[in-house]
């Protein structure tokens, strides 16, 4: 089976990652992708310094190898500029 990180992110704590997670969940087991990680942020997407999207970095890095090994993918559900 497929190994997969999610990674969600929106920009304040009012706001809900409930709808993502459940999308990219619905799509990973639609696929049979083998969710291994989930990392969340609330912070600004201009921010690289979040501490989760750092945990994700680090995670791939070390899981890299098997995640291309099985293939990898990268699903975007929306990219939002004002």
């Amino acid at each position: 089976m497929n190994r997969v990180i999610i990674y969600a992110r929106v920009s304040t704590k009012e706001q809900n990652v409930d709808m993502q997670l459940s999308d990219l969940k619905s799509y990973a087991e639609l696929r049979r992708l083998n969710v291994v990680e989930v990392y969340i942020d609330y912070a600004s997407g201009a921010k690289s310094d979040r501490v989760n999207y750092q945990n994700y970095l680090m995670m791939f890095a070390k899981e890299k190898p098997k995640l291309y090994w099985y293939g990898s993918l990268i699903v975007l559900l929306e990219v939002l500029r004002n």
